[in-house]
């Protein structure tokens, strides 16, 4: 059944990014008509990127145009805190270890002076919960960083839409997609000037033909209560891969870690019992195991496009939700409105 009402925008997909897209769209357009959908009956629900109640943000040595976007977020969510009065950044500081080597470690070296980098029985008097850190490691604490509260920020975000009278739409699957039209799995129809994808690791199931750059990827990530002897947060590039660890929980009580990238348990649960065994066995055996999904275009970070008339953003590999007031600018200012993207090495 098509409907008799004409959109000026439809966004098919209600987390970090969708969001986003309909709310700064409506501030710029007044008094467009824009529908979203979401096939899940709440926004960021289980099996999605928006999985958990917090995601890191910092910034990052050696990467120029991604600090000029996070600059630019942290400024567009300072407005959002004082006109919502709600805390959605928490901060605090990043602990980053790993070999001498590697990018990051490199990178930051050209910017951070040399007595502030940490041995590592420095990092193991720090944070006594950490063991075995290799000899020829080394460490160092980002300060301009902190904690994205992603359940408060899509909460936000869903108030701010609804008090510009978008019409929001859950448990609606979409089943086909076109460059003016949208139909449910219930049969209904439809139609709008723009249509914008912003379903995150599930982006791959509406392009009209398969695509072998798209990667989407399932992450777990164990959740306990124990954080004594543990940094507010880390990131660790070792032999098991990436590892990344945070509070989490509403009220920032409970703690995180998780092995960055495809899921691969027996190197996570091996990192675990190296680097904290003193609470290894309490993790493995009580911990709540989650998973969720993300993705990324092969070689490119932050996707914008547009494909046979139809809009997509994806592919922030975890870190959507820090830049989500960025997402719906970057959307009407590139697709929308063809102008050029400034994140384009992103």
């Amino acid at each position: 059944m098509e409907s008799s009402d004409r959109y000026n925008l439809i966004v098919v997909g209600l987390g970090c990014a969708g969001l986003s897209v309909a709310h700064y769209f409506s501030t710029q357009m007044e008094g467009a008509k824009i529908l979203g959908l979401e096939k899940n009956s709440i926004s960021g629900d289980l099996g999605t990127s928006s999985l958990g109640h917090s995601r890191l943000f910092n910034y990052t040595p050696g990467f120029p145009l991604r600090n000029e976007m996070y600059e630019d977020s942290k400024k567009m969510w300072k407005e959002i805190e004082e006109k919502t009065q709600t805390e959605i950044l928490h901060y605090t500081t990043l602990l980053y270890l790993g070999r001498p080597d590697w990018r990051l470690i490199k990178d930051a070296k050209k910017e951070i002076p040399e007595e502030e980098f940490l041995s590592p029985e420095k990092i193991s008097e720090m944070y006594p919960a950490f063991e075995n850190i290799p000899e020829d490691y080394t460490g160092f604490h980002i300060e301009d960083a902190g904690i994205i509260k992603s359940k408060v920020a899509l909460q936000v975000y869903t108030d701010m839409c609804q008090e510009q009278d978008i019409e929001l739409k859950y448990n609606t699957t979409v089943t086909k997609i076109s460059k003016n039209e949208v139909q449910t799995e219930d049969g209904a129809i439809y139609n709008a000037d723009h249509v914008v994808v912003a379903t995150g690791p599930f982006t791959g199931e509406h392009f009209e033909h398969e695509d072998e750059e798209f990667v989407s990827m399932e992450q777990e990530f164990y959740e306990f209560g124990d954080k004594e002897g543990l940094p507010t947060m880390f990131q660790e590039d070792s032999e098991f891969g990436s590892m990344l660890g945070c509070l989490d929980n509403e009220d920032l009580l409970q703690y995180k870690v998780s092995r960055h990238g495809d899921i691969n348990r027996t190197d996570a649960e091996a990192w675990i019992r190296h680097r904290i065994p003193s609470k290894a066995e309490d993790i493995l055996k009580n911990s709540q195991i989650f998973q969720a999904r993300w993705c990324f275009r092969k070689g490119k970070h932050f996707v914008y496009e547009t494909k046979n008339g139809v809009h997509y953003t994806y592919g922030f590999r975890g870190n959507g939700f820090f830049y989500m007031p960025l997402h719906g600018k970057v959307v009407f200012d590139t697709l929308l409105k063809k102008g050029p993207l400034k994140y384009a090495l992103i």
